[in-house]
């Protein structure tokens, strides 16, 4: 990002700044004590949520960029973190793309051509945000996670593998026992990772389940 797209980064008051609200899953394996210290921030498995301006969604910054909302910024603009986490909760509702993942099968096909193996194209979808920016948020929009596992009638692997998107694959597209499938699924992601060198966008090769609970409850599952 260069200097004139640094200048447009302002943090402008909570009313102009809140349709570009968003949040950021960050490992709590990788959270600095700056972040855990200085960040309004909850949990969900093993992920810090924190909130950030979305500047890939605001006119005149080029390429994209996000800035962390850190707990001066929300005391500028004098708002309770309730107030925060819920309004950048209903942006990362209302901005969630949900798309066939092409893409990812053909890395995977070509993969396993270089290893002289057969592939079998994968029912998987792709969930990201409209501008497909810092869209691994959309892992938290349990609405949509929902319509994903009742239209494949199966619970889901959920894999948020970069920082712009996840995946999800229907348990019943591989032939196998979740834990061996959970461990072939792993495998994939970390190679195509790898492969595409995305370096910093790399969020995570976990593969978590999404489906209902023992007591009839959705949620995710380790």
């Amino acid at each position: 990002m260069d200097d004139k797209n640094k200048a447009n980064m302002e943090v402008k008051t909570y009313d102009i700044m809140r349709p570009h609200l968003s949040l950021q899953l960050i490992r709590q394996d990788r959270a600095d004590i700056d972040l855990i210290e200085n960040y309004p921030m909850w949990k969900i498995l093993d992920f810090y949520v924190v909130p950030i301006i979305n500047y890939g969604l605001v006119d005149g910054v080029e390429g994209g960029a996000v800035l962390k909302v850190d707990n001066g910024i929300m005391k500028s603009w004098g708002v309770e973190q309730g107030q925060l986490f819920g309004d950048a909760m209903n942006n990362v509702e209302n901005n969630t793309v949900i798309k066939a993942s092409g893409e990812m099968n053909d890395m995977l096909r070509k993969d396993a051509e270089k290893k002289g193996e057969e592939y079998e194209e994968l029912d998987m979808v792709c969930m990201t945000n409209k501008d497909a920016f810092y869209g691994s948020c959309s892992f938290l929009n349990i609405h949509a996670m929902i319509e994903i596992a009742k239209d494949a009638a199966s619970p889901l692997y959920v894999i948020p593998s970069s920082v712009h998107e996840i995946l999800c694959i229907p348990i019943t597209e591989l032939k196998c026992n979740v834990k061996t499938g959970k461990a072939k699924i792993s495998t994939y992601i970390r190679e195509v990772n790898e492969e595409k060198h995305i370096g910093k966008e790399y969020l995570s090769d976990h593969v978590y389940l999404f489906g209902r609970d023992s007591y009839g409850r959705w949620n995710y599952g380790m």
